[in-house]
């Protein structure tokens, strides 16, 4: 089946691939796409919030395709994407700092911590777990 191929599909075309993934929501929720991109390890994304390098280098996951299909998803359903928007102020972060404060000003869907992650990491103060 092709769910068990979207990181390899981004790989492959990533326009192509979200113009799919973006078209056929009902048979490709976006709970699914997330879950695949993500990959199993969650716990690594919540440990390293950052971009981290390929996984083929050093073990890490690049989230760069997520944040690529988070944002298409917002552009095209932003009511879809709500539940995602506290992820998308880490990807904007890492991979988009210029949209970061337009999505900021218009979304009020992320968690408070959230909210204060982006203003600290950008200006170099570190957080506290």
């Amino acid at each position: 089946m092709i769910d068990d191929k979207i990181p390899e599909l981004m790989e492959l075309d990533e326009r192509e691939a979200l113009k799919l993934f973006l078209e056929h929501q009902e048979k490709l929720p976006t709970d699914l796409i997330v879950a695949r991109l993500k990959g199993v390890d969650k716990v690594m994304f919540a440990l390293f919030p950052f971009k981290q390098e390929d996984e083929s280098e050093n073990g890490f996951l690049n989230f760069q395709h997520l944040y690529s299909y988070l944002d298409a998803l917002r552009i095209q359903n932003y009511d879809a994407s709500k539940r995602f928007h506290g992820l998308l102020v880490r990807l904007y972060a890492d991979y988009n700092p210029d949209k970061l404060l337009e999505f900021l000003e218009k979304s009020d869907n992320y968690p408070i911590k959230a909210r204060n992650f982006p203003l600290l990491s950008m200006l170099n103060f570190e957080l506290l777990a």
